[in-house]
């Protein structure tokens, strides 16, 4: 049985300035960890943007009536009078193919989007070319997607869409379309009559499609609280 001395207790119990100081910061560091564990809720509250300071979110009640589509690098991703060859077939297989045995596809989520769309009951009607009418409503019937416009309109060359003469067809006021197009002169035209308008470089998507939505909450919202400050 080993008996420890007096002399060796006391000396194990002592502690260096050194040894002192460690275990000090030690303590220090642990009740520091104990606090981190409450900082996230007590943080957010100390630290939370004043409400009055936070961007408005756009009213999700704000939907268009009606929008409205260009074909060419929107729908699909070529012109049809460009890099492919008319007349257009469709094969048993459901390949749709120009005269020279090209493959042609849309973009992929197209369908996606029409079919969203239509399941919200938001009217939809898309423009294009008139001089090559018969190449892309071929193409609207092949890749199935001309079910889902109830407006169609071929427009002259020296014009852009003919938003007035969708405006007499469906009878939605201006101000409650949208416009998805390729070309910057067609969103261009669109926000000169006052109609919200995308420029899309990558074809049609869900995320392009979130972006239109949102932009034209936003006006809508905007124009709201304007007149609330008349």
């Amino acid at each position: 049985m080993i008996i420890a001395r007096h002399s060796d207790v006391k000396r194990y119990l002592e502690l260096t300035y050194d040894e002192e100081f460690c275990l000090i910061i030690m303590l220090f560091m642990i009740s520091w960890m104990c606090v981190l564990v409450r900082v996230p809720s007590t943080f957010s509250q100390v630290f939370s943007v004043p409400a009055h300071l936070e961007a408005p979110t756009p009213n999700p009640l704000y939907r268009p009536k009606l929008i409205i589509f260009e074909t060419d690098h929107l729908l699909w991703p070529f012109w049809v009078d460009i890099k492919v060859t008319p007349p257009f077939k469709k094969e048993e297989n459901g390949v749709v193919t120009d005269d020279k045995g090209a493959v042609l596809k849309p973009y992929p989520e197209v369908s996606e989007v029409l079919k969203k769309l239509t399941e919200e009951n938001i009217t939809l009607a898309v423009g294009f070319r008139s001089e090559f009418k018969e190449e892309t409503e071929t193409l609207l019937k092949y890749f199935d997607f001309r079910r889902y416009f109830k407006y169609v309109i071929a427009r002259a060359r020296s014009k852009r869409f003919s938003f007035e003469s969708f405006r007499e067809l469906s009878g939605v006021d201006l101000s409650d379309m949208l416009l998805f197009d390729s070309e910057a002169r067609g969103t261009v035209d669109a926000e000169r009559a006052r109609i919200p308008a995308v420029l899309v470089r990558f074809g049609m998507n869900l995320e392009v499609l979130d972006e239109g939505l949102g932009k034209f909450a936003k006006v809508k919202q905007d124009l709201e609280d304007l007149s609330g400050q008349e």
